[in-house]
């Protein structure tokens, strides 16, 4: 037999261009020091790399895996379970294990069970590496949930740290009430200021909803002198408007399509608590 099989290098290929034509993102091998991971892949965001990455192991050909009907095994040793498992990035295991078959599966404590001999990772034959993946590698890409929720109050402590000073924080966000995806233009002031403006769909609840799981930190109230001046509801129609909305309810409306609203965000248990937080991670 000979000491040379060019399926691996066939595999990687094939994988590129999935990665860079199919998804659109980067690709970038690691040829050196090569020990399980042969590529990382960078999820971009309407054109610019995000910095995200995940880690890539590339295995080519039938002669790796065990095939059943739904999902093909792949074999691990203590070592490389040791390496994928205390990865610093997310890892997935690529397979190719035919010309016309690229499947993947993430490389976790979880996925990678122990055997009598070592470890195993079963892939789904139905979880290819195609654009309906996407969303889940991007989910992936961005760490473990509870990482994810460190990282996101460390990016607001510019807001919540305004609030801790004395500072006031309003949001105005508007809600497109009719379409089965939820859309809205969310507008954050510090004090009269405005200083960010963010535009997010979301589906599961609504947009007074997504406020709430954005500022996870944050008690919401309306901002009382705002709608004074800007409310066009009033007698009847306002006492109905509070009657469906509830005590955050809308200041306006634009032809039965589009509502607005403007809150004023305080420091809930939580985001009083952030302070001893964020004296930590300063020190």
């Amino acid at each position: 037999m000979g000491r040379y099989s060019p399926a691996e290098r066939i595999g990687v290929a094939a994988v590129q261009t999935v990665v860079e034509k199919g998804l659109g993102w980067l690709f970038r091998e690691q040829p050196i020091s090569d020990f399980g991971i042969d590529a990382h892949v960078e999820t971009v965001f309407n054109g610019n790399p995000t910095g995200k990455l995940i880690a890539v192991q590339i295995k080519s050909g039938p002669s790796h895996f065990q095939e059943s009907g739904k999902t093909y095994t792949y074999y691990i040793d203590k070592v490389h379970y040791e390496y994928w498992a205390n990865h610093s990035l997310p890892v997935i295991l690529v397979a190719v294990p035919s010309e016309d078959t690229i499947i993947w599966q993430k490389l976790t404590r979880s996925t990678m069970k122990e055997t009598s001999k070592g470890y195993k990772v079963l892939i789904p034959k139905s979880q290819s590496l195609t654009e309906d993946a996407k969303r889940v590698l991007v989910d992936l890409a961005e760490g473990p949930k509870e990482v994810q929720k460190v990282r996101k109050l460390i990016l607001d402590r510019p807001i919540v740290r305004h609030l801790q000073t004395g500072g006031a924080i309003y949001v105005e966000f508007d809600d497109w009430v009719n379409k089965s995806l939820g859309r809205s233009e969310i507008k954050l002031f510090f004090d009269e200021k405005q200083k960010y403006v963010w535009h997010h769909m979301f589906t599961g609840y609504s947009a007074l909803g997504l406020i709430e799981n954005l500022f996870p930190w944050a008690g919401l109230s309306l901002d009382q002198e705002f709608y004074d001046m800007h409310c066009d509801y009033g007698g009847e129609e306002l006492y109905l408007v509070k009657r469906q909305y509830g005590e955050i309810y809308p200041y306006a409306e634009e032809m039965g399509e589009v509502v607005y609203y403007r809150v004023e965000l305080s420091l809930n248990a939580l985001g009083k608590g952030l302070e001893m937080f964020y004296d930590f991670i300063d020190s």
